[in-house]
């Protein structure tokens, strides 16, 4: 954590210090100038403890403060914000407070609010966000909050760099945890890791102009709809998404996505139009598709050189591309389809095995052969290949294999046969019986 602290010494000289304790402090404040409510001015430093902030315009707030510690404290139903760290305040530890029922944000960092430490806090049923970083508010370190039920998002990162989201627990929240730039900074660097993020309408979102954000082994369940949304270049790790309609919505070009894991899904990886995505040694499964490469956009499919497998499972259909595809080292079973390439697709399919209880590689429309490439690769369906010929040379094994309706037709015509078989051959033993029967007199010679 030592790049989130700042030592006093290389901040502002000290010259004010307001320490408050086992208080409760309410009704203050106005909407003059800095006229909050209780205040850490330029330069001051001081803490908060066991103390009860509510009915102020602020909660609390600091203005180019240095080192002030809030620990254990109740900020709720301000007119504003709970806890509000404002221009140039640096060195801050926000610890173990609630934050709740305040008309905005509960705690939020703005105007260069940097090198602090936000770890234990709760913040809920909020009018806004739940614990923001807000305009150039950066190297600061957001671990182990909770944040519930707010009517904005849950954790967020707003034209902010160099943060760290770790080990928090979002639910019930419009965005569980928000990573955007804006006109008033960029959002450069950023890390999302290890959070749970449960119930809310989005689980994490990304867009804005970011640059070089990192989700990593987060856990996202239950979302509204999406539960990662890259709208910028971002990169995923580890990233485990269940209970959702898509898992993971590609939206622009340059997403890295490695060891992703998808689970109770209707879709599980989803490249929008012009985006792209390259994907390793993932698990990806989907009720309805597995992943969509759409128009104009791009994947690159694989395995690790390690030999991390790339799966694709647990779908009606494996892949369905629309725009361009490179599939190497990945295995796709359990499925109805394998891949369907549409009318505007390209794919190209190597060293790959495909297993499915349908089709297994269907192209759309014309020139198949030229728009897909099928090569050292194992394709076992009851119809392997469907719009194109001539794959075997390249090295293929095609396998047909019946489909569960064709192995449960020919078991019924084997008992019907059989059936029939054994009504032949009783009839006429029965008529045997009859003729030589019990109560017949039987004549002496």
């Amino acid at each position: 954590t030592e790049i989130y602290t700042l030592s006093l010494h290389d901040a502002l000289p000290i010259c004010g210090r307001l320490d408050i304790s086992n208080s409760e402090i309410s009704y203050l404040g106005t909407d003059a100038s800095k006229a909050y409510g209780v205040s850490w001015g330029t330069g001051t430093t001081g803490q908060a403890d066991h103390t009860t902030f509510h009915h102020n315009l602020f909660g609390a707030y600091t203005g180019a403060a240095v080192g002030v510690a809030f620990r254990n404290n109740v900020f709720r139903n301000n007119s504003r914000y709970g806890l509000d760290p404002y221009t140039d305040s640096a060195g801050l530890i926000i610890e173990d407070n609630e934050a709740y029922q305040n008309n905005t944000h509960g705690i939020i960092f703005s105007k260069s609010v940097n090198h602090s430490i936000i770890t234990g806090n709760r913040s809920h049923d909020n009018g806004s966000n739940g614990i923001m970083m807000d305009e150039k508010s950066d190297f600061n370190l957001i671990k182990n909050n909770q944040a519930w039920n707010n009517r904005g998002d849950g954790i967020v990162l707003q034209g902010s760099s160099h943060d760290v989201v770790e080990d928090n627990r979002s639910v019930g929240n419009e965005v569980g945890v928000r990573v955007n730039a804006n006109n008033l900074g960029p959002a450069d660097s950023n890390q999302v890791r290890a959070n749970q993020v449960d119930g809310n309408k989005l689980g994490i979102q990304v867009y804005g102009g970011t640059r070089g954000t990192v989700t990593e082994s987060n856990t996202v369940t239950r979302s509204g709809d999406q539960g990662v949304q890259f709208a910028d270049p971002s990169r995923s790790e580890s990233d485990t998404i269940s209970g959702a309609r898509k898992a993971l919505v590609v939206r622009s070009v340059g997403a890295v996505i490695e060891g992703l894991k998808t689970s109770d899904v209707g879709r599980g990886l989803v490249v929008n139009d012009g985006g792209g995505a390259t994907v390793a040694s993932s698990q990806i499964t989907g009720q309805d598709i597995a992943i969509e490469v759409r128009p104009q956009a791009h994947l690159a499919l694989s395995g690790t050189d390690g030999g991390a497998l790339a799966t694709v499972s647990e779908a009606h259909k494996g892949l369905v591309i629309s725009g361009t595809a490179d599939l190497r080292d990945i295995t796709i079973q359990n499925v109805q389809r394998g891949v369907l390439v549409d009318s505007d697709g390209r794919a190209t399919i190597a060293s790959s095995a495909i297993l499915t209880r349908s089709k297994g590689v269907e192209v759309v429309g014309f020139n198949g052969r030229s728009r897909v490439q099928l090569a050292s690769s194992e394709v076992q369906a009851p119809i392997p290949l469907v719009g194109s010929t001539l794959w075997e040379k390249s090295g293929n094994t095609l396998s047909s294999i019946p489909s569960w309706l064709a192995v449960a037709g020919a078991l019924f015509v084997l008992l019907a046969t059989l059936l029939y078989i054994g009504h032949r051959v009783l009839v006429p033993m029965s008529h045997v019986r009859h003729k030589v029967h019990p109560l017949t007199p039987v004549h002496e010679v």
